[in-house]
């Protein structure tokens, strides 16, 4: 087993967060994205039928 210093270790484990953190607010706006998508999809047929 190796060993990393405390520093070292605390680095690669701030990067891993900030990593999910983007992570999941990219996938916060691609479900945002797809809701308005289908909202201005909606109004458009409404729109198409009147």
């Amino acid at each position: 087993m190796t060993t990393l210093p405390l520093s070292e270790a605390k680095a690669h484990l701030s990067e891993i967060v900030e990593s999910t953190v983007r992570t999941r607010d990219h996938v916060h706006v691609t479900r945002n994205l797809e809701g308005m998508k289908g909202i201005l999809e909606q109004r458009r047929a409404r729109e198409g039928d009147e």
